[in-house]
């Protein structure tokens, strides 16, 4: 009988940890690795911090040696791009007519960068940072420029925002929010980060929206709603991401929101997966639709239980929202998701920026921003994943143990 293949669309972090778990799990069968670019997976976080500012170029961020794919005896089709799927005949088609039977699939392909829908953005100088390519580009023009519009004051925004003022470039930010982060840590705290940025000389602009670039060729400047033109000689968008699922036309699995997925990584079609920032949560009871978790934890996680479930073993899996984020030496790290109606508990000094900002709702604790307080993330992540109904004058005070509270009340 002849062995079953795994085929994997997408060569990210969600992919090769699924490739990892398979094979730990005691998957035997054979492994096809698909990917649009002509490499290994790699790591992302690195590429918006330390790929921009080093002296000298970073070694590529691999997930895992080069060598551990030849262990794992998997099969490359790098540097091309799937094109279709038919999930009754269970055969994925590549750019150049290349067909691929499988038996089971996992969608990996994550999410790309939205554009900006304004004249001017095809002008030179015009720059989104998603891959290594992108990277290296930015890391070259931020050298170049002196004049820098990053427009979107999500984490990634701002980490490139970081990264051009720690080079001395004159930076502005555009957002159409009025404050950074908002809905990752809510407007208090988002007004915390955006002082942190106009303390180091950023340039910030909220409420606005970009209405044109101009420029001859090339960029030259960044017009606004309210009428007002900022001149600039490199422009970094970053707007947020939409799922990678254009290919997936015809086969019920190219919402708007991503491809729908069960506690077990599966979709609604039969014997295929998916996984990491393409992934939406999905309930088959009652068909709702939840939401995707664009971060780096969860990728690997998903990714993980993905693997589980190609190689016959699944286990239910939780997402796990949280993250982190290094602007100006300062670390920022998230945990849980912020609503937006809770209550903010800190521990620690706002003013000094070295803080644990709690999110309690109902009583009980949901979330957690910490702000040069990495000693507080594991018992934060323990009150988040617990639930914990915390007394705010216990969270409050730096000198109150949180320990018992991350298992005993409930």
């Amino acid at each position: 009988m002849p062995s079953e293949r795994i085929v994997i669309v997408g060569a990210g972090l969600a992919a090769a940890r699924a490739v990892e778990a398979a094979r730990s799990t005691g998957f035997d069968g054979d492994i096809l690795l698909v990917g649009e670019e002509p490499r290994l997976p790699y790591e992302r976080p690195p590429l918006s911090k330390e790929w921009l500012t080093e002296d000298t170029l970073p070694d590529e961020p691999a997930v895992f040696p080069a060598s551990s794919w030849d262990d794992w005896r998997v099969d490359r089709a790098l540097g091309v791009r799937a094109q279709a799927l038919d999930p009754q005949a269970r055969i994925l088609t590549l750019t150049g007519g290349r067909r691929l039977p499988y038996d089971r699939l996992l969608i990996a392909t994550g999410a790309r960068p939205r554009q900006l829908s304004v004249p001017g953005v095809e002008l030179d100088g015009v720059l989104t940072l998603r891959t290594l390519p992108d990277a290296t580009d930015l890391r070259a023009r931020l050298r170049a420029s002196q004049r820098i519009v990053v427009v979107g004051a999500g984490l990634i925004g701002l980490e490139v925002v970081a990264a051009a003022r720690s080079l001395g470039r004159q930076v502005t930010v555009v957002e159409a929010d009025h404050t950074p982060l908002r809905r990752l840590v809510g407007a208090r705290m988002g007004a915390t980060v955006a002082a942190m940025h106009a303390d180091e000389g950023v340039e910030l602009r909220f409420d606005e929206t970009v209405t044109a670039l101009r420029g001859h060729r090339r960029v030259e400047a960044v017009v606004l709603a309210c009428g007002v033109s900022v001149a600039a000689d490199l422009v970094v968008v970053g707007i947020g991401v939409e799922p990678d699922v254009g290919w997936l036309r015809g086969t019920g699995l190219d919402g708007p929101t991503g491809v729908p997925v069960d506690a077990l990584t599966r979709t609604p079609v039969p014997g295929v997966h998916a996984a990491g920032d393409v992934a939406v949560t999905w309930q088959p009871e009652s068909g709702i639709l939840g939401r995707r978790f664009e971060t780096y934890a969860n990728a690997a996680a998903q990714g993980a239980a993905a693997g589980r479930a190609l190689a016959g073993a699944p286990t239910p899996y939780v997402p796990s929202p949280g993250g982190s984020s290094n602007q100006y030496g300062h670390r920022l790290q998230f945990v849980g998701e912020v609503v937006g109606d809770e209550a903010v508990v800190v521990r620690g000094s706002v003013e000094e920026r070295r803080f644990v900002a709690f999110y309690v709702r109902e009583g009980r604790v949901t979330a957690a921003f910490t702000l040069d307080r990495a000693r507080d993330v594991p018992a934060a992540r323990a009150l988040v994943a617990a639930g914990a109904a915390v007394p705010d004058e216990v969270l409050a005070d730096p000198s109150a143990s949180l320990a018992p509270w991350t298992v005993e009340h409930r």
